[in-house]
């Protein structure tokens, strides 16, 4: 009589590791629950907003001429100057706030596939982004619009106006690739300070800077190429002289993002941490 062996059932899990869907849920939850995106979304938003309606309240006050060139549609969205930061330091915060508190760790125990993380985190935080900076920009438009309108001079222009509509989704994807450099250079630096003294640097203070250099440099020639500079050309009306067209710009500024992604991507595969 042969002895029949034992078998032998394994409780052992095999190794899980969560696909996309299950990291963009847990991104989605962490975005949800840092409590500084409420209020930085609602400043990014209030700035456009509020600032928009200024300009075009400060720009009807005034009795002075105004040429057929007047860019009515992109106007106001020089406020994007100041709203950018915001939107900005937002998306470093949703890196560097996982290395501060030292959950990145865990993090990383859940998920150790670091690209897919960072692709992941980028993709939700983008559509959150581009969602709120499309109903501002279309608010902060139909806004200002009614101010412009107001003047006797009939300086508003529609929706359906040549330009109009490209500026509008222009600025909102303009925004939202502030954001994106923020968590580019989060990740990249991993520290709160660094990463938005570095994007105030690249969005403020080196356009500034420009304007120090010799013309003998060329420096009108190499402004064009700044993030900043090439991406707010989305807001023009028509190509500026020594700038790049509206889309070619906005072009750059992504390339801008998607090199500090790419360095950011190398580092976090080295690094421990």
């Amino acid at each position: 009589m042969s002895a029949i062996a034992p078998t032998i059932t394994s409780t052992v899990r095999p190794d899980h590791r969560p696909g996309p869907a299950g990291v963009a849920r847990s991104e989605w939850t962490k975005i949800r629950s840092l409590r500084s995106t409420f209020w930085t979304l609602l400043v990014t938003a209030g700035l456009t907003i509020g600032l928009g309606s200024l300009f075009a309240l400060g720009r009807t006050s005034g009795r002075e001429p105004i040429g057929p060139d007047f860019n009515a549609a992109g106007f106001p969205f020089n406020a994007l100057f100041l709203s950018q930061l915001a939107i900005g330091v937002l998306g470093v915060l949703i890196v560097t706030a996982e290395y501060s508190s030292g959950m990145i760790r865990t993090t990383f125990t859940a998920v150790p596939q670091r690209g897919l993380l960072l692709a992941v985190k980028a993709s939700v935080f983008a559509l959150v982004t581009f969602v709120v900076a499309a109903v501002t920009t279309f608010v902060t438009f139909f806004a200002s619009q009614w101010i412009l309108g107001r003047d006797s001079r009939h300086l508003g222009v529609s929706l359906t106006s040549p330009n109009a509509l490209r500026i509008v989704v222009g600025a909102a994807l303009y925004l939202t690739l502030c954001g994106l450099l923020g968590v580019g250079l989060g990740a990249l630096l991993r520290s709160t300070p660094a990463a938005i003294t570095t994007l105030a640097g690249l969005l403020f203070i080196l356009p500034i800077m420009m304007n120090f250099l010799p013309l003998s440099w060329h420096r009108d020639a190499i402004a064009q190429w700044l993030p900043s500079n090439a991406g707010f050309q989305i807001i023009e009306k028509v190509a500026q002289p020594l700038q790049l067209t509206p889309w070619v710009g906005l072009a750059v500024f992504a390339g801008w993002v998607a090199v500090t992604f790419a360095v950011a991507l190398v580092l976090l595969r080295r690094r421990d941490v």
